[in-house]
C-alpha cells in the first residue's frame, strides 16, 4: 500500500536469493574507489573524484561520500554544465554535489559553518539567529521557491529576492562583512494581501449584519427600500416583475456584463453572458437564463469535481486543484451570471418605481 495515497500498488517481481556452487571471498565492509575521472564532468571536462563509505549491513542505506581528488579549477562567471555519469552504467548515482570556494577544508567542507537557531516561528514568518559567521554563506529556506519570500538581516537590511537552490528551495547569498552574528527575519509577503482581503470581508459581513438587525428602521435602509434594493422575496424567475428598461440602460448593462465575462473568465464567455443578459432585460422569461444558468453551472461544477475525483483518485496535495480547471471556468461564469441577475432585477424594478 502506497504510504502517501493509500492506494494499492503492484510491485515488480524481484529475485530475493540466488544460489551458486562457488565460494567467494567475504565482501569488504567499506568502499574506496580511488581517484576516478569517469563519474563527473564540468563543461565537458572530466573532474577526478573518489567515493568512500561503509558497505556493512548495519550501515543500511547510508549515503557514500564523494570527494574531489584532482587539481582545483576555477569557474568563470556565467552558466556552466555539470553532468554526472548515468548510474546504470557507472554503478554510482551522484545525488548531491557541493562545489566549494577557497578557504574550505581539505575534505571539501567549510571549517566553520555558521550555526542557525530558530528563535521564533509563525505561520508565515521565521526569526533566525545566525552565529559563528566567518564569511559569506548561503541561507536556505526549505520552502518551494517563490519571490514572495522576503529576507532581511539586522545591519544588512533587505537581502534581495531569493535564488532557486537545491532544485526547489529559496536561498540568499549573505555577505556579512565584519559581522559575526546576525538576526535574520524571513517573511511571506503575500500574506499581507490575504489579511487585507480577510479584513474587508469581515467588514462587509458586519455591514450585512447591521442591515439585518436595523432593518427598515434606519434612514439609510428606508432610502435603499425606495431604490428597490432592500426587498428580499421569493420570485419565479420566468415571471420577473418590472418593465423593460430604456434602450440605453439595456445597452450599458449588456456591454458591461459582456466585458466582465471577458475580463474575469475567458474571451468567448463575454458574448455568451452578454446575450443571456440581453434576453433577461428585454424578455421576462429570459431572466431564467441568468438565474437558472448560475445555479446550474455551480451544480455542474460540483458534479464535475466529484465524478472526476472518483474516477481518477487524485492525491490530495497542493497540485490537486490543477486537475479541475473546467470547474473553475464554470464557477466563474456562474458568478458573472449572478452579477447580471442583480443588474437585471435592479433595472426592471427601477422602471416599475419610476412608473
Amino acid at each position: 500500500t502506497d504510504s502517501y495515497t493509500s492506494d494499492p500498488q503492484t510491485l515488480p517481481v524481484a529475485i530475493a536469493e540466488v544460489g551458486l556452487p562457488v565460494e567467494v571471498e567475504r565482501a569488504s565492509e567499506t568502499i574506496d574507489t580511488g581517484c576516478r575521472d569517469d563519474l563527473l564532468e564540468v563543461d565537458d571536462r572530466p573532474v577526478a573524484v573518489r567515493i568512500r563509505g561503509p558497505l556493512s549491513p548495519t550501515a543500511g542505506s547510508a549515503p557514500l561520500t564523494i570527494l574531489g581528488c584532482g587539481a582545483a579549477f576555477e569557474l568563470s562567471r556565467g552558466e556552466h554544465v555539470v553532468r554526472a555519469t548515468d548510474g546504470r552504467s557507472s554503478g554510482f548515482d551522484l545525488d548531491q554535489l557541493v562545489l566549494t570556494t577557497p578557504g574550505t577544508g581539505g575534505d571539501g567542507r567549510r571549517d566553520a559553518a555558521p550555526v542557525v537557531t530558530v528563535e521564533g516561528q509563525g505561520r508565515t514568518s521565521l526569526e533566525l539567529a545566525v552565529d559563528d559567521v566567518a564569511g559569506p554563506f548561503w541561507l536556505v529556506l526549505g520552502q518551494s521557491h517563490n519571490l514572495g519570500w522576503q529576507a532581511s538581516a539586522d545591519g544588512l537590511g533587505d537581502l534581495g529576492p531569493p535564488t532557486l537552490v537545491d532544485g526547489h528551495a529559496n536561498g540568499w547569498l549573505v555577505e556579512p562583512g565584519d559581522l559575526t552574528t546576525l538576526a535574520v527575519s524571513l517573511d511571506w509577503a503575500p500574506q499581507r494581501t490575504v489579511w487585507a482581503g480577510l479584513a474587508l470581508s469581515s467588514l462587509a459581513a458586519l455591514a450585512c449584519l447591521v442591515l439585518v438587525l436595523v432593518g427598515r428602521r434606519s434612514p439609510v435602509a428606508r432610502s435603499w427600500v425606495g431604490l428597490g434594493l432592500l426587498r428580499p422575496q421569493l420570485v419565479v424567475p420566468w415571471r420577473t416583475v418590472g418593465a423593460t428598461p430604456p434602450a440605453a440602460t439595456v445597452a450599458a448593462i449588456t456591454v458591461g456584463i459582456g466585458l466582465l465575462g471577458v475580463a474575469l473568465v475567458r474571451p468567448w464567455v463575454g458574448p455568451v453572458v452578454a446575450l443571456a443578459t440581453l434576453a433577461a432585460l428585454i424578455w421576462r422569461p429570459g431572466r431564467l437564463l441568468v438565474t437558472g444558468g448560475a445555479v446550474g453551472l455551480v451544480g455542474a461544477s460540483a458534479a464535475y469535481v466529484v465524478l472526476k475525483q472518483l474516477r481518477n483518485g487524485y492525491a490530495p496535495d497542493f497540485g490537486w486543484p490543477g486537475f479541475f480547471d473546467l470547474a473553475h471556468t464554470l464557477s466563474s461564469i456562474a458568478i458573472v451570471l449572478l452579477v447580471a441577475d442583480v443588474a437585471v432585477g435592479w433595472a426592471r424594478r427601477r422602471m416599475t418605481l419610476d412608473g
